[in-house]
């Protein structure tokens, strides 16, 4: 009904013998021209006279419009074929059965001699010309038939039809000129007329940019819309890797020819994933790496990185638009674009790292930028643990750097009044980054533990290079530290309520140097020498065990016991007391 007017649903004999004639004349013409050029097969690629030029070496790829394509590829067609597809006839009529006798009758009227005889020799030429046209009739409704089908996606194939809607109206063209899915020319319709257009439109799509996030969707609708099945798309990429594997000794290499074969791969892919059958796709697959020499673990991590590139771009929109529909596009793009959930869960963490690095850019996270976090984890769909872990790591280093000017000011003695004020500012730093009150504590831990490693650090290097007296000087400065940290740390851990929490920070300290050290501190109590702070604190602050605070002992005593010893000695000897 579609291709009928109110005015032409009456049509008549007149009408009809018009079009047969007129085919004859083509097929005339036809014969006439058949030395030279041949007919071929109506359905290999009949609307294709000249096939698109793929150009090696692309100045700047655009990406495919499939509109503009299709109405490309509809030009290309033969007037006979437009001429068919507009034509309001039924196109069941356009067959030998009515080209044989009408143009036996027209024959048989035209010829200027009236007798039987002559009649009749007409009408039998008549019959003949008629096969032939008929058979002309069948190639031209073919090329007609995909002309309208070329129409149709010309016309609809953007978003804005449904795809369910786009099948209905190829269904009906089809139905039109009998070339429907599972009748007798439906399947060579579909193998080659069929098959040449979603080739066409997989080698646009080659050309075009490196990673286009709706080539994929675009395929997907063809091949859906066009209803092709696994044996029909996996020739069309068969076509596409010859192609693609002339072009490379047409002068296509390097990165330009990397990229195609990588876009190639990743959308062949896709094509085959959503088989029935899971060996067809492998299958598939393997004969596409095979004809481009491609290794399977190559040819996996090639489309992976593809996929993951496709996904990120995905992703950077989602800073300015984290609207309620983002999230469930979100999961559609990584289920289409192949990622594995681990994956997508770890990109999806970086983005949001990404958004928090960009609303700290200030050193501070304002209201807003609080609300656009919170949609930003809904959206990405990432756990409480899991986005409070990327936040933490983001911020971590703005409130470090307090840490640090704070470290400056605990290495030496100071009263109690001053750490509580230390406390506060690192507090209030805490808050300005947006930080949870257990998350900022455990920052702070970390960067006064991580002092306490460079004090280590140079009480090590002290006693190697510059003798006793400096390491001693340092390790002092240590347990001050560590008096002052713990003060303030019991003070942060009061504040948040956290009463769980370590107030007491050690460090994790190799257990030779540590005991060394130890035992160097040790020495100086032991020989009357007045200490800042008990030995004691220096094992709990080193984890030193009790065999090692043993060992170090033991050690540190050994060479007083022999001073004593000997001095026991030379007084019996002078019979001293």
């Amino acid at each position: 009904g579609r291709y009928r007017s109110s005015s032409s649903q009456q049509w008549s004999a007149q009408g009809l013998a018009q079009v047969v004639v007129a085919g004859g004349a083509a097929v005339a013409t036809a014969l006439r021209r058949r030395g030279r050029h041949g007919f071929g097969r109506a359905s290999t690629a009949p609307m294709m006279t000249t096939a698109p030029t793929m150009t090696t070496a692309p100045t700047q790829a655009r990406s495919v419009d499939p509109a503009a394509l299709f109405e490309s590829l509809l030009q290309r067609s033969g007037g006979m074929a437009r001429a068919l597809d507009a034509c309001p006839l039924p196109m069941a009529l356009l067959n030998t059965y009515t080209a044989v006798p009408l143009l036996a009758m027209v024959a048989g009227a035209l010829v200027p001699n009236s007798t039987h005889v002559a009649r009749g020799l007409a009408a039998a030429l008549g019959c003949l010309f008629g096969i032939t046209v008929g058979a002309y009739l069948d190639r031209a409704k073919t090329d007609g038939a995909l002309c309208a089908v070329l129409r149709l996606l010309a016309k609809h194939m953007g978003a804005s039809t449904a795809v369910d809607e786009l099948r209905s109206l190829i269904r009906g063209a089809r139905q039109r000129f009998s070339v429907t899915a599972g009748g007798p020319k439906g399947d060579a319709f579909e193998d080659n007329a069929l098959c040449e257009i979603y080739a066409q439109f997989l080698n646009a799509l080659l050309e075009g940019p490196e990673h286009d996030s709706h080539d994929l969707p675009a395929m997907q609708r063809l091949k859906t819309a066009l209803e092709l099945d696994g044996i029909v798309v996996g020739a069309a990429h068969k076509r596409a890797a010859q192609l693609l594997i002339s072009r490379g000794y047409s002068g296509l290499t390097g990165e330009a020819m990397t990229q195609a074969v990588d876009k190639f791969l990743f959308l062949s892919e896709r094509a085959f994933a959503d088989e029935p059958s899971t060996e067809a796709g492998l299958y598939e697959m393997g004969r596409l790496t095979g004809m481009l020499n491609v290794s399977d673990k190559d040819a996996r991590q090639r489309i992976s990185a593809v996929s993951q590139a496709l996904y990120r771009q995905s992703l950077s929109t989602v800073a300015g638009k984290v609207g309620s529909q983002t999230g469930e596009a979100l999961a559609g793009a990584s289920a289409a674009f192949g990622l594995a959930g681990e994956q997508a869960a770890q990109m999806n963490a970086e983005s949001y790292r990404q958004i928090a690095t960009d609303l700290l850019k200030g050193g501070r996270l304002s209201a807003e930028g609080r609300a656009t976090l919170t949609k930003a984890q809904a959206v990405l769909q990432l756990g409480e643990p899991a986005a409070a872990s990327a936040f933490a790591a983001v911020a971590a280093p703005y409130l470090r750097q307090e840490v640090e000017k704070a470290s400056e000011q605990l290495t030496k003695a100071t009263d109690a009044v001053a750490l509580v004020k230390a406390a506060s500012a690192l507090a209030e730093r805490r808050m300005e980054l947006g930080l949870p009150a257990h998350a900022g504590t455990d920052i702070i831990a970390e960067g006064f533990v991580a002092q306490l490693r460079e004090l280590y650090n140079k009480a090590c290097k002290d006693a190697r290079i510059n003798g006793e007296p400096q390491a001693l000087a340092t390790l002092d400065m240590l347990l001050t530290f560590s008096a002052n940290v713990d003060t303030v740390m019991c003070e942060l851990r009061k504040a948040s309520g956290d009463t769980e929490g370590a107030t007491q920070l050690t460090l994790a300290a190799d257990s030779l140097p540590a005991r060394r050290l130890y035992g160097l501190y040790l020495s100086r109590t032991i020989k009357g020498a007045e200490g800042k702070l008990d030995p004691k604190d220096l094992a709990r602050v080193f984890e030193l065990s009790e065999s090692d605070e043993e060992l170090a002992r033991i050690e540190a005593c050994q060479p007083r016991l022999r001073e004593l010893f000997a001095d026991s000695i030379a007084k019996a000897e002078s019979g001293g007391p």
